[in-house]
């Protein structure tokens, strides 16, 4: 009630009084000289808008809870953080989560930052520590960290010589636009891959590279396709399935893991007559991204490149195709959830590229022949040579597709055939399958995935 009110009620109080009997007349009339004496009723003043007290008043003492991923203990009526947490709080009774990072040490894990937004950067691994984050070099990777959320909502190219990590903090989140390409370009491999052969009968490299063909007069093979962790690349076609063996595939061990962080090995060149050689395929990279939590609605790519072709060396032949490259590694790990029912995941090994050429009524074999394509679409090998004139014979072996987890291993190339007297070069092997490995306790399956998938612990 407020004072004022209060005041005035008392006054009328005492100003008047009604007799047991009931009421009668009573002379209400105040002389002009006369006072009223009302006592002084000292009346506290209520606030409306006063602070009731701490809002944590009440709490039981040495209670916790979870509040802003942390441990908070209830000490003298107050909340109050009792533990930090660098994966955040969960459980009853509550407690930091327990996770350990994959490939590199929980000291690494970054403290508290800002936020940040990427929308169109190249990173080089080789470097590191030039890309224009807090980035450091753990052997044999390149770590970029970040205090806060992270977000990808454009192009993030990454290359060079080591594998890359990323450590956040808080969310990572891939836009719908955003694409995280750590792909093989050519003979140019991703992110810590092996290149791809670049000369007369060089191999590809890297621990599981495709081999070189060799060369047997005018008939060659194909380069072999490089492995992976997960899937081996297709050996090179034969020149005229007989002379001219073609590389041997990449091996792989098919047990893939977290740790080490192996990404794609390159696929081996061919020989051929001339000079004339297809190149390798470069392998795709490895990235591995850990986060508090994650929402990928974009692309992370890590795709081996397609083997190229030779061309047609007149009388004297050719080469065969090029090996694929093996694709690369997606590791993405968070203690909470990975939401990936957007995502686009791709590693698949590059498809072998295809032999020269045609024969026949008048034909001098020619060229007429596709490199392999890259690991990101399928099928994508190299394909045999184009429509020859009529009455021309295809002597030349296509390329193997790449893997993309619905086939595990890359397919050998085609072997040449012959004909009025002319032997045909053998197509190159495709590269194997890459990974995609998901670890958390949480995960919803991405909407496009071409690779070796696997859930760890």
């Amino acid at each position: 009630m407020f004072p004022c009110l209060r005041l005035a009620l008392l006054a009328a109080l005492t100003a008047c009084s009604v007799p047991r009997g009931g009421l009668s007349e009573v002379d209400a009339s105040i002389p002009e000289d006369s006072t009223i004496d009302v006592p002084f009723v000292d009346v506290p003043m209520i606030d409306v808008a006063e602070d009731i007290g701490p809002q944590d008043a009440g709490c039981t003492e040495d209670a916790l809870e979870c509040r802003d991923g942390n441990v908070v203990r209830c000490v003298g009526g107050a909340f109050q953080i009792d533990e930090s947490c660098d994966f955040g709080c969960a459980g009853d009774p509550p407690a930091c989560q327990e996770f350990t990072i994959s490939n590199v040490p929980m000291a690494l894990f970054p403290e508290p930052g800002a936020n940040a937004t990427i929308t169109a950067e190249m990173w080089d691994t080789s470097t590191c520590t030039t890309i224009p984050h807090d980035s450091v070099i753990e052997e044999p990777y390149c770590v970029v960290r970040f205090g806060g959320d992270v977000d990808v909502a454009g192009s993030l190219r990454v290359f060079g010589s080591r594998p890359l990590i990323i450590l956040a903090r808080g969310a990572f989140s891939v836009s719908p636009i955003g694409v995280v390409d750590g792909s093989a370009q050519g003979i140019l491999p991703g992110p810590g891959a092996g290149a791809g052969g670049d000369g007369i009968a060089v191999p590809g490299d890297g621990p599981l590279a495709g081999m070189s063909s060799s060369t047997a007069s005018r008939s060659d093979g194909g380069g072999g396709g490089g492995g992976t962790s997960c899937g081996r690349g297709g050996n090179g076609g034969a020149g005229d399935g007989i002379s001219g063996p073609g590389g041997v595939g990449g091996l792989s061990p098919h047990e893939p893991g977290t740790e080490p962080l192996v990404a794609g090995s390159g696929g081996g060149a061919s020989d051929g007559a001339g000079g004339r050689f297809g190149v390798g395929g470069a392998g795709g990279g490895a990235i591995q991204i850990t986060a508090t939590a994650m929402t990928i609605e974009g692309t992370i790519t890590v795709v081996g490149a397609g083997g190229g072709v030779s061309r047609y060396y007149g009388g004297a032949g050719g080469g065969g195709g090029g090996g694929g490259g093996g694709g690369g590694t997606i590791l993405l790990e968070s203690p909470t959830s990975l939401n990936l029912s957007g995502a686009s995941l791709l590693a698949g090994g590059g498809g072998g590229g295809g032999a020269p050429g045609c024969v026949g009524a008048g034909d001098e074999p020619t060229d007429g022949v596709s490199p392999g394509g890259a690991g990101d679409s399928f099928p994508n090998a190299g394909t045999a040579p184009t429509m020859c004139s009529a009455g021309a014979e295809n002597i030349g072996g296509a390329g193997g597709n790449g893997g993309d987890g619905t086939r595990v291993d890359g397919e050998p190339g085609a072997n040449g055939n012959s004909a009025s007297g002319v032997v045909g070069n053998g197509g190159g092997g495709g590269g194997g399958a890459g990974c995609i490995l998901f670890r958390s306790p949480d995960i919803t399956e991405a909407a496009e995935q071409l690779g070796v998938v696997y859930s760890l612990e």
